[in-house]
């Protein structure tokens, strides 16, 4: 790239990060679809609430992976770490009361998240992570 090649010398972590996670928010929006397909006796309004909503935080989630593997934001690393802790603690609850809880899209989304986020912890990363971004 143009700007002395900072993606490119990202580690194979933040590579496997950034698309896994990525991967996972596709994985959500075709599980919102699918959902919402199903979802013939609601309202128009609340049906397209719905999927404003859904939309908004899926653009948001992406806006936060790539502050995190093109910016090197702290906060942004934070936010992910946090609300994949507490999707964690949901799905765990949601096992416990509900045999099918863990089926289908939601859980294969959720474990490319934990891994996603697991990755931001290794070595490579972390230390990729604490350099100045113009030091790339």
């Amino acid at each position: 790239m143009a700007d002395g090649g900072s993606v490119v010398a990202r580690p194979r972590a933040i590579l496997w990060f950034e698309g896994l996670y990525l991967i996972s928010l596709l994985v959500s929006a075709w599980g919102v679809i699918a959902v919402f397909s199903t979802l013939v006796g609601v309202p128009a309004p609340e049906r397209t609430g719905a999927a404003l909503v859904a939309a908004i935080t899926l653009c948001v989630l992406a806006g936060l992976v790539l502050l995190v593997s093109r910016r090197r934001n702290h906060m942004a690393k934070w936010v992910l770490v946090i609300l994949t802790a507490l999707t964690t603690a949901f799905w765990l609850l949601m096992a416990l009361g509900y045999a099918n809880a863990l089926d289908g899209p939601g859980l294969v989304q959720h474990l490319l998240q934990v891994v996603a986020v697991a990755l931001l912890f290794t070595a490579p990363a972390r230390a990729w992570l604490e350099k100045p971004e113009d030091a790339a």
